[in-house]
Protein backbone atom coordinates (compact mmCIF):
# COMPACT_ATOMS: atom_id res chain seq x y z
CA UNK A 1 0.00 0.00 0.00
CA UNK A 2 2.74 2.37 0.51
CA UNK A 3 4.65 1.51 -2.65
CA UNK A 4 1.34 2.29 -4.48
CA UNK A 5 0.93 5.57 -2.66
CA UNK A 6 4.18 6.70 -2.88
CA UNK A 7 3.40 5.91 -7.08
CA UNK A 8 0.49 7.97 -7.05
CA UNK A 9 2.12 10.70 -5.10
CA UNK A 10 5.12 10.57 -8.58
CA UNK A 11 2.50 10.32 -10.95
CA UNK A 12 0.83 13.43 -9.64
CA UNK A 13 4.09 15.36 -9.26
CA UNK A 14 5.02 14.52 -13.09
CA UNK A 15 1.61 15.78 -13.68
CA UNK A 16 1.67 18.82 -12.28
CA UNK A 17 5.44 19.21 -13.99
CA UNK A 18 3.69 18.37 -17.33
CA UNK A 19 0.88 20.82 -17.06
CA UNK A 20 3.13 23.64 -16.35
CA UNK A 21 5.54 22.42 -19.26
CA UNK A 22 2.26 22.53 -21.48
CA UNK A 23 0.86 26.10 -20.05
CA UNK A 24 4.59 27.69 -21.12
CA UNK A 25 4.69 26.14 -23.97
CA UNK A 26 1.36 27.69 -24.80
CA UNK A 27 2.26 31.38 -23.32
CA UNK A 28 4.81 30.91 -25.84
CA UNK A 29 2.63 30.26 -28.76
CA UNK A 30 0.39 33.02 -27.54
CA UNK A 31 3.17 35.21 -27.64
CA UNK A 32 4.43 34.29 -30.87
CA UNK A 33 1.12 34.35 -32.41
CA UNK A 34 0.60 38.07 -31.38
CA UNK A 35 3.94 39.29 -32.92
CA UNK A 36 2.92 37.99 -36.24
CA UNK A 37 -0.77 39.76 -35.67
CA UNK A 38 1.51 42.86 -34.98
CA UNK A 39 3.74 41.93 -38.17
CA UNK A 40 0.49 41.41 -40.29
CA UNK A 41 -0.84 44.36 -39.50
CA UNK A 42 1.70 46.05 -40.20
CA UNK A 43 2.46 44.81 -43.97
CA UNK A 44 -1.38 44.96 -44.48
CA UNK A 45 -0.99 48.86 -43.56
CA UNK A 46 2.27 49.39 -46.07
CA UNK A 47 0.69 47.10 -48.90
CA UNK A 48 -2.68 49.43 -49.00
CA UNK A 49 -0.67 52.83 -48.80
CA UNK A 50 0.98 51.41 -51.90
CA UNK A 51 -1.90 50.28 -52.86
CA UNK A 52 -3.45 54.00 -52.54
CA UNK A 53 -0.70 55.38 -54.31
CA UNK A 54 -1.31 52.88 -57.37
CA UNK A 55 1.79 50.87 -56.59
CA UNK A 56 0.11 47.75 -55.28
CA UNK A 57 -2.57 45.91 -57.03
CA UNK A 58 -6.15 44.69 -55.73
CA UNK A 59 -4.83 41.19 -55.30
CA UNK A 60 -1.80 42.45 -53.27
CA UNK A 61 -4.02 44.27 -50.97
CA UNK A 62 -6.45 41.30 -50.62
CA UNK A 63 -3.96 39.40 -49.81
CA UNK A 64 -2.18 41.31 -47.13
CA UNK A 65 -5.79 41.17 -45.81
CA UNK A 66 -5.80 37.80 -45.84
CA UNK A 67 -2.42 36.98 -43.84
CA UNK A 68 -3.70 39.70 -41.19
CA UNK A 69 -6.82 38.22 -40.92
CA UNK A 70 -5.05 34.33 -40.56
CA UNK A 71 -2.55 35.93 -38.02
CA UNK A 72 -5.58 37.19 -35.69
CA UNK A 73 -7.17 33.16 -36.51
CA UNK A 74 -4.15 31.85 -35.02
CA UNK A 75 -3.35 34.24 -32.21
CA UNK A 76 -7.02 33.82 -31.37
CA UNK A 77 -6.51 29.68 -31.30
CA UNK A 78 -3.05 30.19 -29.09
CA UNK A 79 -5.05 31.86 -26.82
CA UNK A 80 -7.86 29.41 -26.43
CA UNK A 81 -5.01 26.89 -26.22
CA UNK A 82 -3.21 28.97 -23.60
CA UNK A 83 -6.86 28.96 -21.54
CA UNK A 84 -6.93 25.15 -21.76
CA UNK A 85 -3.68 24.93 -20.89
CA UNK A 86 -3.56 26.76 -17.79
CA UNK A 87 -7.17 25.63 -17.20
CA UNK A 88 -5.53 22.05 -16.74
CA UNK A 89 -2.99 22.95 -14.71
CA UNK A 90 -5.12 24.53 -11.77
CA UNK A 91 -7.03 21.23 -12.04
CA UNK A 92 -3.73 19.23 -11.77
CA UNK A 93 -2.59 20.91 -8.67
CA UNK A 94 -6.30 20.65 -7.14
CA UNK A 95 -7.73 23.90 -7.86
CA UNK A 96 -11.17 24.76 -9.63
CA UNK A 97 -10.62 25.79 -12.94
CA UNK A 98 -13.84 28.22 -12.70
CA UNK A 99 -10.63 30.28 -10.65
CA UNK A 100 -9.73 31.85 -14.78
CA UNK A 101 -13.40 33.14 -14.77
CA UNK A 102 -13.39 34.80 -11.32
CA UNK A 103 -9.84 36.27 -12.02
CA UNK A 104 -10.57 37.95 -15.55
CA UNK A 105 -14.07 39.65 -13.93
CA UNK A 106 -11.42 41.15 -11.58
CA UNK A 107 -9.45 42.50 -14.34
Amino acid sequence: ARAQAEAARAQAELDVAQREKEWQVALERMRIAGEAVSQSMEAHRIVARKYEGGLATVVELLGAQATETEARLRHAHARYEAIVSAAERLRSVGLDPALLADRALES
